[in-house]
């Protein structure tokens, strides 16, 4: 069988948030987000994924539809969805066929063998769910999970509730969709969703070390590598020896970068309170709670 290509390959080192981004819901989501992925992935049959059911079950709900709509209902790109549907359809839990309404595009069913593989992949993404959440009381669980539901309400009207029952599930939909509400804004400073929390982190931590960064943010050192790299390269961050121990870089931010992370931060507060408004203040801070309690 083949395994769907990973969104992240990153694994949370579990602990507290850096205080400067403690209250955005953006970021809690994607540490939560990560975590889920290695939990999912943990609990699923062999040579599968977690993509591979959100992909089945959402295609048996709501299919025969394109992939770019399958795409566009999960929050994933084509390329991605191309690679998923390939691995499916050559495990035959998938079919694709000439889209009637349109022959320039294909139409994706679900087979036999996929609805029969929908109920051990479920059993199984309950399992990683349950490791995912086990830090929470049982109302506490009930309770994330309504409060992500009202990130993403049009996918809990049209998706089965095995899925959007999931904390799983709901938070990679609820990351992936607040990722790409600021992403667009972020884009014309230069910068991405990632990048804002290393500058974010590194503003309130500077000079630091590389190491120190990565632990605040909960990443493996060489998760940082490249991002690190990319913003020295653009000149939003510096990297000189530390003159207390030459085997160490200290990182600090550029006059350039401190503009941009200001700027930036005004974006994700705008996008922020929107989401409160459409959420609730109280709610909202509620869920930033249940999502660092899950990660910590």
């Amino acid at each position: 069988m083949g395994r769907s290509t990973d969104i992240t390959d990153e694994e949370l080192i579990p602990g507290p948030p850096p205080q400067a981004l403690a209250d955005y819901t953006g970021y809690l989501l994607r540490r939560a987000f990560v975590r889920a992925r290695t939990c999912g992935v943990r609990a699923m049959p062999q040579g599968r994924d977690p993509k591979d059911l959100g992909v089945l079950v959402t295609v048996e709900a709501v299919g025969p539809l394109t992939q770019r709509k399958l795409g566009d209902l999960l929050g994933v790109n084509r390329t991605t969805m191309v690679k998923i549907a390939d691995g499916l359809e050559g495990d035959g839990l998938l079919r694709r066929e000439r889209d009637p309404a349109d022959r320039r595009n294909y139409a994706v069913s679900i087979t036999a063998e996929g609805r029969a593989a929908i109920a051990e992949m479920t059993r199984r993404a309950r399992l990683g769910d349950a490791e995912l959440t086990s830090a929470l009381t049982g109302p506490e669980r009930a309770r994330l999970v309504g409060l992500l539901q009202r990130i993403v309400p049009d996918l809990v009207d049209l998706i089965p509730g095995e899925l959007t029952g999931l904390s799983a599930f709901l938070i990679a939909r609820a990351h992936l969709r607040l990722r790409a509400e600021v992403s667009v804004p972020l884009s014309e400073l230069g910068i991405a969703p990632h990048q804002f929390g290393l500058l974010t982190a590194l503003e309130s931590l500077q000079p630091c070390s590389q190491q120190r960064v990565a632990t605040a943010l909960g990443i493996s050192g060489p998760a940082v590598v490249s991002t690190v790299a990319e913003l020295e390269k653009r000149e939003l961050i510096t990297r000189e020896r530390n003159p207390e121990d030459r085997r160490e870089h200290l990182l600090r931010l550029t006059p350039e970068g401190l503009g941009r992370v200001t700027a930036a931060r005004s974006i994700v507060d705008v996008t922020h309170e929107e989401l409160a408004r459409r959420v609730g203040t109280a709610e909202l801070h509620e869920l930033n709670t249940l999502l660092t309690k899950i990660t910590a």
